[in-house]
């Protein structure tokens, strides 16, 4: 939930980043200035007009030759070793930037998963860090622009989440433990946004969670950029001022998830305002070809 802290990875492994890290605002600015309990009500407002357009959708199934098919493109940051420059000339411990993939992926309901994979150009902080990335030939091990696809097999049938409301909450609850000391909220959060990533959760299911989520301590409402619902806060990652944003359609479905430092330092020459992790999805649609 604190999201991938910078880390040294190689070339192959950097793209294994968890899922993008948003939190519970310990600190919130501007919103001070609005009376908390009108900031409480506004929020619950906002997100009980989703849910209740949510609970309206029609739930959407799969036979046997079908499959959802959902559209991910995300950005993390990823920080270097120098060392796998071997004798690339380069003035510096590390390499940072932001890394981004674009996923597709055909959920069966047999359990047969399929994923198309691209990973897109990085993006640098300096140009020296750019220059050394290419010269060195990292972008082949990376296998920029290289579409890859690969076949899973998940357990059938998929994981079936409670309808019931409390049963629902209760199991989303029982799961938010992390084990990394993180604040029960931003714990709690998570563990709600991994139902509403899931391309099978049902209406009554997100409408639930939204409600959930609305509830939890600090959310604000911020500006869409073409979704129903945007909530947004501030919270403090190791130290660090940090700002979270996640956005949702009409239908409930999570389509973007941010999270921006606000203060130098996170990592180095990585400046404040930085989108150090990123997602947008596609709503699920029902297709009857891997294509």
């Amino acid at each position: 939930m604190s999201g991938p802290r910078p880390s040294k990875l190689s070339p192959r492994s950097k793209w294994s980043f968890g899922a993008v890290a948003v939190g519970i605002p310990l600190a919130v600015g501007l919103a001070l200035l609005i009376p908390p309990a009108l900031r409480v009500s506004e929020v619950r407002a906002a997100v009980e007009g989703v849910a209740r357009a949510t609970e309206l959708v029609e739930p959407a199934t799969i036979t046997g030759t079908e499959f959802f098919y959902v559209k991910t493109t995300r950005s993390d940051l990823g920080v270097l070793p120098a060392d796998l420059l071997e004798d690339t000339p380069y003035d510096g411990d590390v390499l940072v930037g932001l890394f981004p993939v674009t996923r597709e992926t055909w959920y069966g309901r047999a359990g047969a998963v399929q994923i198309r994979s691209v990973r897109l150009p990085p993006t640098f902080f300096s140009p020296d860090a750019e220059s050394a990335y290419y010269d060195a030939g990292l972008d082949e091990m990376d296998q920029i622009g290289v579409v890859e696809t690969e076949t899973v097999t998940l357990p059938t049938p998929p994981r079936q989440w409670p309808e019931d409301p409390k049963e629902l909450i209760e199991l989303l609850k029982s799961e938010a433990s992390t084990g990394r000391d993180l604040p029960e909220e931003v714990e709690q959060l998570e563990s709600g946004l991994r139902l509403l990533r899931d391309a099978f959760a049902t209406p009554i299911q997100r409408a639930t969670v939204l409600r959930w989520i609305g509830n939890l301590a600090g959310m604000q409402l911020a500006e869409t950029k073409g979704g129903a619902l945007a909530l947004a806060g501030e919270y403090m990652d190791a130290g660090m001022p940090t700002q979270f944003l996640i956005e949702f359609d009409q239908e409930g479905w999570l389509i973007a998830e941010q999270r921006t430092v606000l203060h130098d330092g996170f990592a180095p020459g990585v400046p404040a305002g930085t989108a150090v992790s990123s997602a947008t999805y596609s709503k699920p649609v029902i297709v009857r070809t891997l294509e």
